[in-house]
């Protein structure tokens, strides 16, 4: 896939690149999207970071469920991927920033058609519309945004290939490798893709990878879940119960196994802290996810913010800001949060102003 080689390019520019954030919203029932909300919570606002205001409830209601528009939540109104970040303003306008380092494709550019969920790939993005077309912006050289027609419930989009949930709860993939992510369930209620994998979580909760293999990523747990997130190497999943699973890449912690930096793959992004969780998001190689109380917590490469330039595990992208959230999105190394009063706050790695959102929300 092209998609392999467009992450080995990204990850050689440094820390400054920012990743995979498939950020499912949990609630009672099964639900994806490209961010992840619980219901609302109470609190300050987010302290830290770059703060904006973001109406999480505009144009949709916290606890909607995958099968019946996952879009329709706060969860599915922001989105970060590798270098950039999507997200629905309050005024049902989209709006992108980040970093364009590998190269201008209009990514941060979307359409004026108002949109009821939005999710970011490597150098493009994609959305629902609020008639259940799909409409999709920025890098086709895979053909990653030439989506179908048709009534969708929700899209992803992945490094250079999207996927979507019909109406009628079929996977319709398209983009570079979209044969390979064909229907890992005959029905979905959410589907995400990683660098070389996709996973997909079933109309019977249950969830089945396809892709590459060798770090873990298609180990997913037994049981049923109510949440999917799906980083480059790596997935987490929220149990109906509120606990969370995660698999791939990092499962043995924080260990360097290769001699080339930029190859990198385990720093014990796949260890979940223990806890009953709302919200779940994968980047590169850190995960954050969101508690029964509000808060954050995140793990994996990230944890310190003092040497990013250099070290991936140095840019502050899994160090939270304190408050209280309802949704959270991650990239490779930067991460966003809506807070509880809709304000958004961004941590990690400022490089070509990837946790800095627009001002003019």
């Amino acid at each position: 896939m092209r998609s392999s080689y467009l992450f080995t390019a990204l990850l050689t520019l440094g820390c400054g690149s920012g990743s995979s954030a498939s950020i499912q919203p949990t609630t009672d029932q099964p639900t994806s999207g490209a961010a992840n909300e619980g219901g609302q919570t109470s609190g300050g606002a987010a302290s830290g970071g770059s703060n904006g205001n973001y109406n999480a409830g505009s144009g949709g209601s916290a606890g909607s469920t995958a099968g019946s528009g996952a879009a329709n939540s706060a969860a599915a109104r922001i989105s970060a991927k590798l270098l950039h970040t999507c997200a629905i303003a309050p005024k049902k306008i989209t709006v992108c920033w980040g970093d364009l380092a590998t190269g201008d494709f209009g990514q941060l550019h979307p359409p004026a058609t108002e949109l009821s969920s939005v999710s970011s790939g490597a150098n493009h993005s994609c959305g629902l519309a609020i008639d259940g077309s799909l409409t999709c912006w920025g890098d086709n050289r895979d053909g990653q945004t030439d989506a179908p027609p048709g009534k969708f419930s929700s899209v992803t989009s992945g490094f250079s290939a999207s996927c979507a949930i019909s109406a009628a709860k079929s996977i319709e993939c398209w983009g570079a490798g979209a044969d390979n992510f064909l229907a890992p369930n005959d029905q979905a209620l959410a589907v995400e893709i990683g660098l070389n994998f996709v996973c997909a979580l079933g109309v019977d909760q249950t969830i089945v990878c396809n892709g590459a293999s060798q770090l873990g990523q298609l180990a997913a747990p037994s049981g049923k879940f109510k949440s999917l997130a799906v980083g480059s190497n790596h997935a987490c999943t929220i149990s109906l119960d509120g606990e969370l699973s995660c698999w791939g890449a990092g499962k043995q912690g924080d260990v360097d196994t290769t001699e080339n930096p930029d190859e990198r793959v385990h720093y014990g992004q796949s260890i979940a802290p223990s806890g009953h969780f709302v919200a779940v998001a994968a980047g590169y190689a850190h995960s954050c996810a969101i508690d029964t109380a509000g808060q954050l917590s995140c793990w994996g490469a990230g944890k310190t913010g003092d040497n990013c330039a250099s070290d991936l595990n140095a840019c502050g992208q899994a160090a939270p800001p304190a408050g209280q959230f309802q949704a959270v999105a991650c990239g490779t190394s930067h991460s966003c949060a809506v807070a509880s009063d809709g304000k958004l706050a961004c941590w990690g790695s400022s490089s070509g102003g990837r946790s800095t959102p627009p001002a003019n929300w």
